[in-house]
């Protein structure tokens, strides 16, 4: 699976900062993590909303490319979250009318590296209306083209602010939280 097989730190970062905001999701009805490899966070998120708010019925899509869904689905299951996540394909640049765009939240780690950008910007922007959060955790990168996205959303309208990141990254070894980054990105006013 490449990069979409391993965890990556950022995503570790973004699930910690959901799990020390769980009020952050607790009330949102459609969540999407894009570009979401191991599944991870939508995975974890599943484990959050079961936890605080007991609700059934898949809230969760994690999404990634069409060869990564039954690597997502079997992590899914393994995991016991089959209620509350579902993995869905979505390539970047199409068509997101099956997600019911505006969802309330889009979660993202690592996923500006790309030459994609162009593409991942208008998935975000497709998705997204004024109230959706966006949490995204970014790692500069020494061949960093993660700049173009943000140049990208800037130009779409989106807005930019980082947030701390979570108490438990302050005590990871040397070097594992170096270049990371946790953004909220906020859409444009229709």
């Amino acid at each position: 699976f490449g990069t979409g097989g391993r965890v990556w730190n950022t995503a570790r970062a973004l699930v910690g900062h959901l799990a020390e905001h769980p009020a952050l999701i607790s009330e949102k009805r459609r969540i999407i993590e894009l570009g979401s490899g191991t599944g991870l966070i939508g995975i974890a998120c599943g484990m959050l909303l079961s936890a605080h708010t007991g609700v059934d019925g898949p809230r969760v899509a994690v999404t990634d490319m069409e060869s990564v869904m039954p690597f997502l689905r079997e992590n899914i299951e393994s995991n016991g979250v089959a209620g509350a996540v579902e993995a869905a394909p979505l390539l970047w640049g199409t068509d997101v009318s099956d997600f019911g765009a505006p969802v309330d939240a889009v979660l993202m780690a690592d996923v500006a590296y790309t030459d994609a950008y162009a593409e991942l910007a208008a998935t975000l922007a497709s998705l997204c209306g004024p109230e959706t959060l966006v949490l995204h955790c970014y790692a500069t990168r020494k061949k960093d083209v993660g700049q173009l996205f943000f140049d990208e959303i800037k130009r779409l309208g989106f807005t930019t602010e980082a947030l701390d990141l979570p108490s438990f990254v302050i005590g990871w070894p040397d070097g594992w939280a170096n270049g990371i980054t946790l953004y909220q990105h906020r859409a444009p006013p229709p």
